[in-house]
């Protein structure tokens, strides 16, 4: 999946998440689903294995980038 796809994805599910106990038409705001989603890109970067270091495996480096390309089409929305 494009880096551009995903990102409209997450949006998506955030956006008509319905928690238990909202009322029925309650939906998260598009501009907060895009917030969040960044979080999760953040967190999901963070827990990419030594994504913290200058020398990334071949593996780590593709998902690393994969992940930002995703935040950055999230901060186009």
């Amino acid at each position: 999946m494009s880096a551009k796809d995903k990102a409209r994805e997450m949006v998506k599910i955030i956006s008509t998440y319905n928690p238990a106990g909202m009322l029925d038409d309650t939906k998260i705001l598009y501009p907060s689903a895009v917030q969040l989603a960044l979080i999760m890109v953040d967190e999901i970067m963070k827990s990419i294995p030594n994504s913290n270091r200058l020398s990334l495996s071949d593996n780590s480096y593709q998902k690393m980038q994969y992940w930002k390309e995703i935040k950055q089409e999230l901060e186009k929305l």
